[in-house]
């Protein structure tokens, strides 16, 4: 942890935080929001807690990382929060690395970064700033400064189910689809039910032509989450590209009953629309999540599942719009596809 100069604090909201940091490192929807309430009440309890403030915002872009937060509604929280703890310590790593992320997540990349810098500058050894700002530098095109931190973060943490997770997905937005698939399996092996490690898991089983047995893993993940936004669209997706056409169908239908109750990044339409072959739809999806500065339309320039798009003027002139990087299009549909 990164020492700072903050006032005391008592000894329940600190277990409050530490309980907090534990649900959050499980990274589940449920999870982040049962940290969100061990938080406030740190916070309630002991108002000068700068990591707990950090944390909060932690949660929130997470949620709207996830899609089931909205921007409209968690970028006012997760702002407030990181601008509570950088006003009690301007130094404080974790408050810096919170900050990255809301900077990144109102899609201001250039700000995002030099946060991200600040933040291991402060202090080297925080290993979130470097998975954070490995993970975003991946969705930048830069694989080599992302491996290079991602790398240090496994050092710094080598028993972070999240850390070691990111090690998967920078081998999937390079196009190193077996790669990723040996580190995610590696991952899965030592934290069982971890969701993201499943999730790249299945990603990339699709990518090397197994979409039969992602669509198991991702139906087994979705069975313990079932609120899990990203879980039913990715598994639309797969049952798509399976050639289950009509089950695609009813869970694109049922994600679309969940947009009239609740808030679905329009990001989470578009990729199983993309599944399905409705290239229209897709790119109004698309120019949707643009309009509502969806976060996750910071993957776009590094995503296979969007990888056929690239070389297309309308996909082009909207990364340029998003000030993303325009890779070179591959026909595997991603930046760079490894020989087997």
């Amino acid at each position: 942890m990164n020492p700072t100069n903050q006032p005391p604090v008592r000894e329940e909201a600190f277990s409050l935080y530490l309980k907090a940091r534990s649900e959050w490192n499980q990274r589940t929807p449920a999870s982040i929001r049962r940290a969100i309430r061990y938080l406030e009440k740190a916070v309630t309890l002991n108002g000068m807690f700068a990591l707990a403030c950090a944390a909060l915002a932690d949660c929130y872009t997470i949620l709207m990382e996830y899609g089931v937060m909205s921007p409209k509604e968690g970028m006012t929280q997760a702002r407030l929060a990181a601008g509570r703890a950088l006003h009690q310590d301007q130094n404080l790593a974790e408050a810096l690395t919170s900050a990255a992320m809301v900077r990144q997540m109102d899609l201001d990349w250039a700000s995002a970064e030099a946060e991200f810098e600040a933040a291991i500058q402060a202090h080297p050894g925080y290993a979130v700033a470097r998975q954070r700002f490995g993970l975003f530098l991946a969705w930048m095109g830069r694989g080599e400064e992302s491996r290079r931190e991602i790398e240090a973060a496994e050092t710094l943490d080598p028993h972070s189910p999240a850390i070691a997770t990111s090690a998967a997905w920078l081998e999937y937005y390079q196009g190193r689809f077996t790669h990723a698939i040996r580190t995610a399996e590696r991952a899965i092996s030592r934290y069982p039910g971890f969701s993201s490690a499943e999730v790249v898991l299945a990603l990339s089983l699709i990518q090397t032509g197994n979409p039969g047995e992602a669509a198991t893993v991702l139906g087994d993940a979705f069975s313990r989450e079932e609120d899990n936004v990203s879980l039913l669209s990715l598994l639309s997706f797969a049952r798509a590209r399976e050639g289950k056409i009509e089950e695609a169908e009813v869970l694109l239908d049922r994600l679309r009953d969940w947009a009239g109750t609740r808030y679905v990044s329009p990001y989470y339409l578009a990729v199983p629309l993309q599944g399905l072959g409705r290239e229209a739809e897709t790119m109004r999806a698309l120019e949707a999540a643009e309009q509502e500065r969806s976060p996750q339309v910071v993957y776009l320039a590094t995503e296979p599942i969007f990888g056929s798009w690239r070389g297309r003027t309308e996909f082009q002139t909207l990364l340029h719009r998003l000030k993303l990087p325009s890779p070179r299009t591959s026909t595997a549909g991603a930046m760079r596809v490894e020989v087997a």
